[in-house]
């Protein structure tokens, strides 16, 4: 028997009195009788363990006689899915529910009502698999059923979550779906060598320079961090003739400078001086404040003895420089100001500074006037990494930034990549999505970080290259249909919350334990007096 469940009891009286029979046992019993008491009773046992059942009928002389036996009253069995209700699962998708159970022989599972329009397969030992095959139009709501058997070999229990199949998540039904089909070239790994050998590298800057000396080649800056061991986080240079494979740049010192005594560098951004025709590298030193640095090279092998400094700002108050000449032709320069808590601040603010009027293309002279604060802001998280250029055939500026979710205990950790765009550099127009979700099922990643792109007009590509971490950092590329994203991303601010989610096809379950990641720009310590 089955606690709290009803179980028949069946009675053989021969030569009985008509309707002499009862039934009574232990505490915890409840035994109601059937029509004939001569036949059938049922017993409901509220205890769990041994029970005693006691049976009395009388004879044709009116004589008692009683029979008594002992049962086994198991504990009720359950199962719990991870989700309730009715679940939409478009058109050829899939969706895997999960489900937790006890005091149980055997779970089966069914597909409820679903004909062809669906079936459920068992994946895992406690997760099964709803695959919507048709879109249903008939109303009905279709179910994955779990049949739960007790310990007592007798006792079934069924319980159902409600499965709506629905049209096929094709752009523009689905924005999440919409951003993966842009994707010209699918998201990648992309290897990228490192002067101490780990091949684990992050802050990714790239550009192709159309100069005689590099002879239309593609540069790519970016700072070893395997580990995140900020000691070896120093800029270093690659080239590459496609912008996908990358060699150590020929003749450059690697890395290009290192580590101040205390402290660390960080961030590094290229920019390119066409009058001139010399490459910057502007990255950040780490000392007692941000110390905002350039360095140049007119041939892309003699570099700068030492950095220039171009401006200081408060410990953690310039995160991840970038640099832009917009349509003026003067330059700006944007920065993340995280204050004094650096990495777990919830209150960033993405802020800006125009070069001087006296300041002249080159970049010996390149100097930035005061900063003010852009009203650029992501719903629902906090920036931390930024990249911007200017697109001259799109009249603006787009964006290209590591967010991570504003909630308490957050850090920089755990980062999404999204974009924003901007006519001005000031007014920004962010989307609710991301273009690169941290959960995307082909990878593992705990996180995106700092990234980088180039647009051709000429093809409406834009080329990316992210940086991400998985079980260590690393460069990632993905080439997106810029047209297709934008249409889809635009769609994101009007869309319903249905269609900015996206399914199980594209991004994984979190990690139940979240990874404790370290990472640099911490709150310094202070010391005590």
């Amino acid at each position: 028997m089955t606690a709290g469940a009803p179980s028949a009891i069946s009675l053989t009286a021969v030569s009985m009195k008509a309707k002499s029979c009862e039934v009574t046992g232990s505490s915890g019993m409840t035994f109601t009788p059937a029509a004939n008491p001569d036949s059938a009773w049922t017993a409901t046992p509220s205890d769990t363990g041994t029970a005693h059942v006691d049976v009395s009928c009388r004879d044709l002389g009116n004589h008692k006689v009683s029979v008594t036996d002992t049962v086994r009253v198991f504990v009720m069995p359950s199962v719990t899915p991870d989700m309730a209700g009715t679940v939409p699962v478009g058109a050829g998708d899939s969706v895997d529910v999960t489900y937790d159970s006890t005091d149980t022989r055997l779970v089966d599972v069914a597909c409820k009502n679903c004909g062809s329009y669906g079936s459920v397969t068992r994946v895992g030992p406690n997760v099964v698999r709803f695959h919507a095959q048709v879109a249903v139009s008939d109303g009905a709501i279709r179910a994955v059923c779990f049949i739960v058997h007790g310990l007592d070999g007798h006792y079934t229990q069924q319980q159902c979550v409600g499965v709506a199949v629905t049209a096929a998540q094709l752009p523009p039904h689905s924005i999440p779906w919409a951003i993966r089909q842009s994707e010209v070239v699918a998201l990648h790994t992309m290897p990228v060598a490192t002067y101490e050998y780990s091949g684990r590298s992050i802050h990714p800057d790239f550009m192709r320079v159309k100069s005689p000396w590099s002879n239309n080649a593609c540069w790519l800056v970016f700072t070893p961090y395997p580990g995140s061991n900020g000691n070896l986080e120093n800029p270093s240079l690659a080239k590459s003739g496609d912008c996908e494979h990358w060699k150590p740049a020929p003749g450059v010192r690697a890395p290009l400078y290192d580590k101040p005594p205390v402290g660390y560098n960080s961030d590094p951004d290229l920019v390119f001086d066409s009058t001139g025709g010399c490459l910057g590298v502007v990255f950040r030193q780490v000392i007692a404040e941000n110390d905002i640095v350039i360095a140049k090279s007119c041939d892309g092998t003699t570099w700068s003895d030492s950095p220039r400094l171009l401006f200081s700002a408060p410990d953690h108050s310039a995160v991840s420089p970038t640099v832009a000449a917009g349509p003026d032709g003067v330059s700006r320069i944007w920065y993340v100001d995280a204050g004094p808590k650096g990495c777990a601040s919830l209150s960033n603010v993405v802020k800006m500074r125009v070069a001087r009027p006296s300041s002249s293309s080159s970049l010996d002279s390149l100097a930035f006037g005061d900063e003010v604060a852009t009203d650029l802001v992501q719903a629902g998280y906090v920036i931390w990494h930024i990249k911007v250029r200017y697109l001259p055939s799109k009249n603006m500026y787009l964006a290209m930034y590591a967010a991570f979710p504003s909630v308490s205990g957050a850090t920089c950790s755990t980062n999404d990549l999204f974009v924003a765009t901007s006519a001005d550099g000031l007014h920004w127009q962010s989307f609710p999505v991301p273009i690169i979700n941290k959960l995307d099922r082909r990878f593992n990643f705990v996180s995106l970080y700092r990234s980088s792109f180039s647009y051709n007009p000429n093809t409406d590509l834009l080329r990316t290259i992210a940086s991400g971490l998985e079980d260590d950092w690393g460069e990632y590329g993905v080439t997106y249909n810029f047209t297709a994203l934008m249409n889809a991303l635009n769609l994101s601010t009007t869309a319903s919350g249905l269609q900015l989610v996206p399914s199980k096809k594209l991004v994984r379950k979190a990690d139940a334990v979240p990874r404790t990641v370290k990472m640099e720009d911490q709150p310094r310590r202070r010391p005590h007096h």
